[in-house]
């Protein structure tokens, strides 16, 4: 075989580390637009999706019970809100009910206090038992 040769490269050395004052130092913009992001929430989606479907039911269902007594308009309301247990102890739970309230003012002959709403909802205790 024969002996190993190594090649020389002097002339091409390249200096690893370079010191600069920092005078020197000079910074600009970015001038590439960034991309706005935009985070998608699933979650937070569905939710807004559910609070519309609420809202529309709820407005029917106000104006089919009118002429009922307020014990049938209960059990129905309390039906509805059973699909939506989800928003039991959420921030939602508090703008269903308003919304059920307004909707009662402006359709309905009942007088319907905000306080008796949180009867309607199913209670925690079958929420969880739901669950197993």
């Amino acid at each position: 075989m024969g002996k190993v040769r190594y090649e020389t490269h002097d002339q091409q050395n390249v200096p690893r580390e370079e010191k600069i004052e920092v005078d020197q130092l000079a910074f600009s913009a970015n001038e590439v637009a960034e991309e706005s992001i935009q985070v998608f929430d699933e979650l937070e989606d569905s939710r807004r999706k559910s609070i519309q479907n609420i809202t529309e039911e709820v407005d029917a269902l106000t104006q089919i019970v009118s002429g009922n007594n307020k014990e049938e308009v209960v059990f129905l309301f309390q039906s509805l809100l059973s699909r939506y247990a989800q928003f039991i102890g959420t921030p939602y739970q508090k703008k269903i009910n308003q919304i059920i309230y307004n909707s009662f003012k402006v359709q309905s002959e009942f007088q319907i206090e905000l306080s008796e709403m949180n009867s309607w909802w199913p209670h925690v205790m079958d929420q969880s038992s739901q669950h197993q």
